[in-house]
């Protein structure tokens, strides 16, 4: 989840630019990367929050490979991947959660 983008203003250009950070913290090519975004969904807000919520796959060669892709990210605090968003281009993020699952 990216907050600071909703689905409206998270386009091709945002994200492509995901695509790229997330492909530089788990150290793969920017096209193994596909991103599919959805609308970030809160029952309860106390603030309004503008989020969306991205998901994204990395293609890798074998299982040996999406074990080191997986580690690779799961060992990555928030603030390093906000970070890199910040750097890729995305210059709305104001904080990130990230889920890793691990299926191959």
């Amino acid at each position: 989840t990216l907050l600071g983008y909703s689905k409206e203003s998270f386009g091709v250009n945002e994200q492509q630019a995901f695509a790229a950070a997330i492909a530089k913290v788990a150290k793969v090519a920017p096209a193994a990367v596909a991103v599919k975004v959805k609308e970030e969904k809160r029952r309860r807000r106390l603030l309004a929050v503008t989020a969306v919520q991205v998901e994204y796959f990395i293609t890798v060669a074998d299982v040996a490979a999406a074990s080191g892709v997986f580690a690779t990210i799961k060992a990555v605090g928030l603030t390093e991947l906000v970070t890199e968003f910040k750097a890729a281009g995305l210059s709305e993020v104001t904080g990130a959660s990230i889920t890793v699952s691990d299926a191959v």
